[in-house]
């Protein structure tokens, strides 16, 4: 056998196996991703412009006062969250509660690193949406 063709096999018997392995590793990240997404989870954090701690704690290029803040949870172990950008997260945009603690209970996209909120609790004051009120707050018209 050629030292061409020697090298040959030797690199397809080591790659078969490479690309099982990866292929296998692929799958369980997607299977964990469909398990974690449209599941009802409660996260814990503080609220923050995602763009403003990137710059402070990366350096990064954000432009804030031009384009405006991205309000995100950042949680007790240091990633950013969104929060879907509808009538339930509507009171959490903004510098309204900017620094504050707060515990989220939504839908968790993963795929997306996204919170469809359905409830949250600031301060002690506990919101979730109310149909009577058309809003999202603490009343107990609905209870």
């Amino acid at each position: 056998m050629s030292k061409k063709a020697f090298i040959a096999v030797c690199s397809i018997l080591l790659l078969v196996p490479m690309m099982v392995l990866a292929g296998a590793e692929h799958e369980h990240a997607a299977a964990d991703v469909s398990k974690m997404s449209g599941e009802a989870t409660t996260l814990e954090g503080v609220l923050v412009c995602k763009n403003c701690s990137l710059k402070k704690e990366f350096g990064a290029r954000s432009e804030c006062k031009l384009n405006g803040c991205q309000t995100s949870l950042k949680t007790t172990s240091g990633k950013f969250v969104d929060f879907l950008d509808n009538k339930y997260a509507a009171d959490l945009f903004g510098s309204k509660y900017a620094g504050k603690k707060i515990q989220v209970t939504g839908t968790f996209f993963a795929n997306a690193n996204t919170i469809d909120v359905q409830s949250y609790s600031i301060d002690g004051k506990s919101k979730s949406w109310c149909k009577q009120c058309t809003a999202m707050d603490g009343c107990s018209a609905s209870k």
